[in-house]
């Protein structure tokens, strides 16, 4: 959908301004850093249109660029001559607040939308084409679950960024954030729609929860890591 596009367009150009401001802070060159992150975000974009192509919903598709750029920036990490931990701390801001805008956005295209509800916030789609493409609920009041995930992101973009003027370790800062994306994630998912949920067979489990979990354990590892060892992987 076009407001989809737009919306997330603007805030993926937020987000890579913004990490230049962090990339200062954490010491990083900031033109690598910039080189690196668009060559990452071609990766999710060409992703991303695949597997729409191939008929999957908008909240597959982004899930899989999602992946497809994590295992292009752990490549790109190791061959670009960036500081590893402290390059991840640069991007941990700018990455919420991309991932603000992803949520944004799919709230505009009614996309990854959330269970029905009687609070007074909540939402009703009306678009048909949210319907067609997405098989979005409409005329109910549905949980603003792009919205909840949208706010917790920029809160951890605030804290991450005041976080990272004063850490004293490397890896830290991006450790707080897949924790806390980690966690929140979780708990918003129990409040999403099952139709829009990617489950594994058996369907006990989900591809987001798993991965929500791999998030809180790998935030935990480095944010508990010993100094000294964030100082030998850089």
């Amino acid at each position: 959908m076009p407001t989809y596009g737009a919306v997330l367009a603007l805030g993926l150009l937020i987000a890579i301004t913004f990490s230049q401001r962090t990339a200062r802070l954490a010491g990083i060159d900031a033109d690598k850093l910039w080189n690196f992150e668009v060559t990452v975000l071609f990766a999710a974009i060409l992703t991303r249109q695949g597997v729409l192509l191939f008929g999957w919903t908008e909240w597959v598709a982004s899930l899989a660029a999602l992946l497809v750029a994590a295992i292009a920036a752990l490549l790109m990490l190791r061959g670009a001559r960036l500081m590893q931990l402290r390059t991840l701390d640069a991007l941990a801001p700018a990455v919420a607040v991309a991932m603000a805008a992803r949520a944004l956005a799919c709230f505009a295209a009614g996309c990854a939308y959330g269970t029905p509800t009687t609070l007074p916030w909540g939402v009703e789609f009306s678009s048909r084409q949210a319907w067609i493409l997405n098989g979005t609920t409409l005329g109910v009041p549905l949980h603003p679950v792009q919205l909840y995930s949208a706010a917790m992101q920029l809160i951890l973009a605030a804290v991450l960024y005041y976080w990272l003027q004063h850490s004293r370790q490397r890896g830290e800062v991006a450790g707080a954030w897949l924790l806390g994306t980690g966690f929140s994630a979780t708990m918003i998912e129990q409040l999403r729609a099952p139709a829009t949920i990617l489950w594994l067979p058996g369907k006990w489990l989900s591809a987001t929860q798993l991965i929500y979990a791999a998030m809180i354990v790998l935030g935990a590892v480095l944010l508990w890591q010993r100094p000294h060892a964030s100082r030998q992987n850089d």
